[in-house]
């Protein structure tokens, strides 16, 4: 909820950060100097699965972790239609969840700390939008499931620096 991946994906520029609330986006500008989080950081309130005012088709990676736990399966697969959108053809979407045919998944739900959905339901909604499953495991640490897929394609845009001129034309 404050962006404790986000120094690890500090390269990224620009570093997109959405979120539903905007505390959170407050919280992640925080971990940052201001001139970054001011003009290499971009942030989005999302509303909804209504991802319109993301840039389509430009992300090479979108990271959900610890962050969609409280979805059902119909959110669940509302967003990965919605990320895949987002993505960039050979994009990446790695997100984690309650999986809901395991004891622990089925505890989380009965306790309201979490929804969840099935993992053969999650798998054929993801291959239904067009994704390439790549890994799909339980993390042990915390008893969730985590889907690593791509949709199909290669990236063809790698960004090799930052600018550094501007070309003003007088």
């Amino acid at each position: 909820a404050s962006g404790a991946i986000l120094p690890y994906v500090v390269s990224s520029e620009p570093l997109y950060v959405a979120d539903y609330a905007l505390e959170t986006l407050e919280k992640c500008k925080q971990r940052f100097n201001e001139y970054y989080s001011s003009k290499r950081m971009l942030e989005y309130k999302l509303n909804g699965y209504d991802f319109s005012d993301l840039p389509q088709q430009s992300f090479g990676l979108v990271y959900c972790v610890n962050w969609i736990i409280f979805e059902d399966q119909q959110g669940l697969n509302n967003l990965a239609s919605a990320v895949y959108d987002l993505l960039m053809p050979g994009g990446t979407y790695v997100f984690n969840y309650n999986a809901l045919q395991t004891s622990s998944g089925i505890e989380r739900l009965e306790k309201g700390e979490a929804q969840g959905g099935k993992t053969a339901d999650m798998r054929t909604a993801l291959e239904s939008i067009g994704f390439l499953i790549e890994e799909n495991k339980v993390d042990p640490v915390r008893d969730l499931t985590f889907f690593r897929c791509r949709k199909p394609g290669e990236i063809e845009r790698i960004k090799g620096a930052s600018v550094i001129a501007k070309i003003i034309d007088p």
